[in-house]
């Protein structure tokens, strides 16, 4: 992955991170401060666990086309791309918080998902958003579509910043 990508996806990340919706001013309500709301989706975190098989959808039906670690213009792959067919819609790999979701330079729709536990997953290579910017999706919700008949769809797994390999982290199979 070109290292200018690699720098600009992790200011995307911490930018949208920091992207909080305003708290609702105690004194007109007339209550205590509450605290800030959970990135992720209550109850759930992916989490850095021995074994961590099963703990993310595939988005896509479909082969997987490029892995992690494969060279790609000259460096090594920071996630996998699975080869898709339109129309589809595409799954959110975990439960969490939209942070991003806008086109990106030549990665047509980038999409960012805020999993918890310092867990980011980028999505990227499809048409059109299903969600908004502080939406909280459930893991399998619609987060985005594929209009044409074929892309290639871009997932990358990161925890704090940093890509992690996110093949052992994917079920077999779509559900």
């Amino acid at each position: 992955m070109p290292r200018s990508r690699l720098l600009l996806l992790s200011l995307l990340i911490a930018t949208a991170a920091r992207a909080e919706p305003p708290l609702p001013n105690p004194s007109s309500q007339g209550s205590a401060p509450r605290p800030a709301p959970s990135r992720a989706e209550p109850g759930f975190t992916l989490t850095a666990a021995s074994k961590p098989q099963g703990q993310l959808l595939r988005p896509v039906p479909g082969p997987i086309r490029r892995t992690w670690g494969q060279i790609v213009e000259g460096e090594p792959n920071n996630g996998i791309a699975f080869g898709a067919t339109g129309p589809t819609t595409l799954l959110a790999p975990c439960a969490g918080r939209i942070m991003f979701a806008e086109p990106f330079r030549s990665y047509r729709m980038l999409l960012i998902i805020d999993c918890g536990g310092g867990y980011h997953i980028v999505l990227s290579g499809f048409d059109q958003p299903e969600t908004s910017v502080g939406q909280t999706v459930r893991m399998g919700a619609p987060v985005g579509s594929l209009k044409g008949s074929t892309a290639v769809i871009g997932l990358e797994l990161r925890q704090n910043g940093r890509p992690v390999n996110p093949t052992p982290w994917l079920k077999s199979t779509r559900r």
